[in-house]
């Protein structure tokens, strides 16, 4: 059967259908490509503007339809992702959230024998010195890894107090050296003359670069007996600990007090 198109279709769609226009505008545009595609357009009367095809009168060919109408495609689709582009938020690089992976080769494709993923179904991540023990035997082995780590001086001189419970591991860095910078001159500056401000740390860090590489650095001897298969987005927390490593509040405030000091004594 041959099938029977009319080129006005967006007048038609829109005055006798009530079709919105956009829809309308969409519609028409759907008919030149099934005209194109059964290729047997026969020349009409229709014309073309700014508002779609909407202006009779005007005989154009066959090729000229086509060719308008894939004009019109164009634009939308320009116009469309322009749209999306200004939908989409531009964010600093360092407030983008870390993607989270598998450490040391552990993943979906090459599983832990120790930790199944569940199917795909959440989070996957395992240390390279994961094994099936008690949280107190993996506290006495971070504190060896951290007393290696300060006699080979790749760790500041400090105490380091490292607590364990049922299901968790709490690690306090204090009693740092005073020529150790703990936090970032600009925010407590900031926050001194700012004080009912939000400012945060993707555009002003609280901690300088080396108390944020020593929380990490210590951070990671702990995280490398632990698995983690948690989801937040659905309230889903599977880990055989949870770890919080800190910096000692009483170092923090010495910090605070010396840069405020410092900038008083500028004035």
């Amino acid at each position: 059967m041959t099938k029977l198109y009319s080129l006005p279709a967006y007048k038609a769609a829109r005055d006798k259908e009530g079709m919105p226009r956009d829809m309308a505008t969409r519609f028409s545009n759907r008919v030149a490509t099934e005209m194109a595609a059964d290729g047997d357009l026969e020349p009409v009367p229709f014309q073309w503007n700014h508002d779609g095809a909407d202006d009779l009168g005007d005989r154009r060919s066959r090729n000229e339809c086509l060719e308008l109408h894939a004009q019109a495609n164009r634009w939308m689709a320009d116009e469309k992702a322009r749209e999306a582009a200004e939908r989409v938020p531009t964010r600093p690089e360092s407030c983008v959230m870390p993607v989270v992976r598998a450490t040391e080769g552990y993943s979906r494709e090459n599983p832990h024998p120790l930790v199944s993923d569940h199917g795909g179904q959440y989070g996957y991540s395992v240390g390279a010195k994961y094994e099936q023990i008690s949280t107190k035997e993996i506290a006495s082995r971070v504190r060896n890894e951290i007393k290696t780590g300060v006699k080979a001086k790749t760790l500041p001189k400090a105490t380091y107090s490292v607590r364990s419970g049922h299901r968790s591991i709490r690690i306090e860095i204090s009693e740092l050296p005073h020529d150790f910078p703990v936090l970032n001159p600009e925010r407590v500056r900031l926050e001194a003359a700012e004080p009912h401000v939000f400012h945060p740390d993707c555009h002003y860090p609280r901690f300088t670069p080396e108390a944020k590489a020593l929380v990490e650095k210590v951070e990671g001897f702990a995280s490398a007996y632990r698995y983690d298969r948690s989801d937040s987005m659905t309230d889903y927390f599977d880990t055989n600990f949870y770890l919080d490593v800190c910096i000692d509040y009483r170092d923090v405030n010495r910090s605070r007090a010396e840069i405020l000091a410092s900038v008083a004594e500028s004035r």
